[in-house]
């Protein structure tokens, strides 16, 4: 049976009329345009549906580039130009040919054409044409910036090593690493290491939590990829023994990027972790950070009160600093002084006074309460709480009329009081200062491209069960181009809020246990981690897995803290 072209599946999928298509059938000769490229400058079709049409009617796969990893040799084998001119880009070789994304995969020309000059079989793939010119652009840039830093190294008398000073100035190397953090930065990547490893400087991005190897760069650019990141860091290039911490600061589109750079020695030079402070993605609104509808009013009965301590807890990468950036967002700058005292200061925000501290000069947290309450501030966020000066100094403000947010490493939310009584603070002072406590764990969300429809197992539906839910089915993570082959993309926050009641500062004063003040939140209506986690499972959010590892110590484990 003949396959049916593109413009009877457009028909028949109701995308296109057949006055549209004869119309525009009668227009293509003249207009030297293949039949799809027409009907999208014509903008009868979105390119969504046009993938769609051919994925799922004509079975060429589809492909999200965001994801994908290029390697030189495979990059190598379609010049520059071709891959330019004909929007194509070669993803992978494998057993059965070469992997080849395209604008259009019904292009039979241009598939021979790869054939010859490649000398393998071409499976096709669709991509969105914005997300092809820019993959090409990245790769190709990369490869070239990376082929010229190699000969200027190259060139250098004598040939840098980990060992030698480089002066770290040389501009193919520049444009090598400030594609490098383009491109994590396009992937939404939280962080990148660069690691020196035996056979060279092995490059890894951080996305929704977890690394991956973006490239391994030669030996040769060991050295001068790692003084060029300290050089625009502002770090001592010619210090390799002892850490640093810098900051650099990019255009990228239509915005400014931070990126805090710290490096460490190790055994092959010297470690760069740069952490990406991108504006774009950084500070959120209450409404977007998943809280369930009771949490979010009982976090905004906390935040509404005219005094008071307020926390957020959970280790490190749980969200916390992201939760106090969008609490602030909240508060009305214009009638009242808010000041914020952070370790850095990640993201500005407007009509907030925010002041970095600075350790290695004694501008401690301690010291930087300390001189903030002297400057008349109604609202004051701690970035952490850190040693017991600083938390007595801020359970004192807010019992002294002012508004005090902060951090605070602890696993659970009850754990706070506790946490706050092994520094110290006495609890007759932690009683009336505390207004609310929030526990959060970030869990990866579900992609939503390959994830499928499954009954849920004996398990999950008994886990369910316990929260007062049945589902007939959940989704199951199956792993796609789009998400990196791991069945998640992006994440979402689960929380635990406990508002301080009466009765709780009453159990604090007496030193109860953890257990009593448990059993006064959760008769107060305070939901735990694991049920709010459930509730997302249930939603269709995420899976019972990610969620149980993330609050598998809190709902009995040893408490012992994790990052």
């Amino acid at each position: 049976m003949a396959r049916k072209r593109l413009g009877e599946l457009l028909n028949e999928a109701g995308l296109l009329t057949r006055e549209q298509l004869e119309q525009a059938l009668a227009e293509q000769p003249a207009s030297g345009l293949r039949l799809g490229e027409l009907l999208l400058r014509k903008g009868w079709i979105t390119e969504e549906q046009y993938c769609a049409v051919l994925e799922q009617q004509m079975g060429i796969p589809r492909v999200r580039l965001y994801r994908y990893t290029v390697p030189d040799d495979v990059l190598a084998l379609v010049p520059e130009e071709f891959a330019r001119q004909r929007k194509v880009l070669p993803l992978q070789r494998h057993a059965g040919g070469l992997l080849v994304a395209m604008a259009d995969p019904t292009d039979n020309f241009t598939i021979d054409e790869l054939r010859m000059r490649t000398g393998l079989p071409i499976q096709p793939a669709i991509a969105l044409r914005d997300e092809l010119e820019r993959a090409i652009q990245h790769f190709y840039t990369v490869k070239s910036s990376l082929n010229r830093a190699q000969e200027e190294v190259r060139a250098a008398e004598p040939a840098p090593t980990d060992s030698d000073q480089w002066e770290g100035d040389s501009s193919a190397v520049a444009l090598l690493v400030e594609e490098v953090l383009n491109f994590a930065v396009e992937q939404n990547a939280s962080d990148i290491h660069f690691e020196p490893v035996e056979e060279g400087l092995r490059v890894r991005i951080r996305v929704d939590g977890v690394l991956h190897t973006a490239r391994t760069l030669p030996l040769a650019m060991r050295a001068p990829v790692t003084a060029r990141l300290k050089l625009v860091a502002g770090l001592n290039v010619a210090e390799r023994r002892l850490p640093q911490d810098g900051r650099i600061r990019l255009r990228m589109e239509s915005r400014e990027v931070d990126f805090r750079v710290s490096t460490l020695p190790v055994i092959f030079g010297e470690k760069t972790v740069v952490r990406i402070l991108d504006p774009q993605v950084g500070v959120r609104r209450l409404e977007s950070l998943d809280l369930s509808p009771t949490n979010l009013r009982l976090l905004r009965r906390a935040i509404e009160a005219p005094h008071g301590l307020v926390l957020v807890t959970g280790p490190t990468g749980s969200g916390k600093s992201s939760t106090l950036y969008a609490v602030l967002s909240e508060i009305d700058t214009a009638r009242i002084n808010v000041v914020t005292l952070e370790d850095p200061v990640e993201y500005q925000l407007a009509g907030i006074n925010q002041t970095q501290i600075n350790p290695a000069i004694g501008l401690t947290f301690a010291n930087g309460l300390r001189a903030v309450l002297r400057q008349d501030p109604d609202v004051v966020m701690v970035g952490e709480i850190r040693d017991s000066e600083t938390a007595e100094m801020a359970v004192r403000a807010s019992i002294t009329g002012h508004l005090v947010f902060s951090t605070l490493h602890t696993n659970t939310a009850v754990g706070a009081v506790t946490r706050l009584v092994d520094m110290g603070v006495d609890r007759y002072l932690i009683a009336p200062a505390l207004r609310a406590v929030m526990a959060q764990r970030l869990v990866r969300r579900v992609c939503p491209h390959c994830s499928e429809l499954v009954p849920p197992s004996e398990l999950e539906a008994e886990q369910l069960a316990s929260i007062g839910r049945t589902v007939e089915a959940l989704p199951r993570p199956r792993g796609c181009d789009y998400c990196l082959q791991t069945g998640f993309r992006g994440r979402l926050a689960i929380h635990e809020v406990i508002p301080i009641t009466q009765r709780m500062r009453h159990i604090i004063v007496r030193g109860e246990p953890e257990s009593a003040l448990l059993a006064e939140a959760r008769r107060a209506g305070s939901r735990s981690l694991l049920e709010d986690g459930l509730q997302k499972v249930a939603a269709g959010m995420t899976t019972l897995g990610e969620v149980l590892r993330q609050t598998f110590q809190d709902e009995g484990g040893d408490g012992a803290d994790g990052d």
